[in-house]
């Protein structure tokens, strides 16, 4: 047993040491999902019948490939650029649940909504203001084989 807990442990703190590259490596298959979800627009596009439709979906795709081939070209930037709109996200959200919490003051557990609205804007204003995207991506520029020595 002794020896199935240190191998539990080394694997996990080799797991926490990866990390950052399983992050990057996460952007960019998740921008080839993004230039592959063209077909799925083009699909739409044949189906559409107005032309007002079909604007509108080849913009979709535009917008779909240009963030896809983005993501593969750059992950790091743009591991950076998922961190601030996630903590943006998270921040906004927060400051919706203790908004509501206040206006509904007659329900019993406004107090504990308002908590909640409290930790995720908390975390939200932690991702973005005290891990700067940009801190971020000098750190995980290190860890891309790219960019070696020029961290």
């Amino acid at each position: 047993m002794l020896g199935l807990g240190l191998t539990f442990i080394t694997l996990g703190v080799a797991g926490l040491m990866v990390l950052p590259l399983l992050s990057i490596t996460s952007v960019a298959l998740f921008g080839a999902f993004m230039v592959v979800g063209i077909l799925q627009m083009i699909q739409g596009i044949t189906k559409a019948k107005e032309w007002k439709r079909r604007t509108l979906h080849i913009v979709m795709g535009l917008i779909y490939v240009l963030g896809g081939i983005f993501a593969m070209i750059n992950p790091v930037l743009a591991t950076a650029i998922y961190t601030l709109i996630l903590g943006m996200s998270l921040m906004f959200i927060g400051f919706l649940r203790i908004a509501i919490a206040f206006q509904d003051k007659d329900v019993s557990q406004w107090t504990l909504m308002s908590l909640s609205g409290v930790l995720t804007a908390f975390l939200g204003h932690r991702s973005v203001h005290i891990r700067r995207p940009y801190n971020g991506r000098r750190q995980l520029h290190s860890y891309s084989p790219r960019c070696q020595g020029r961290a």
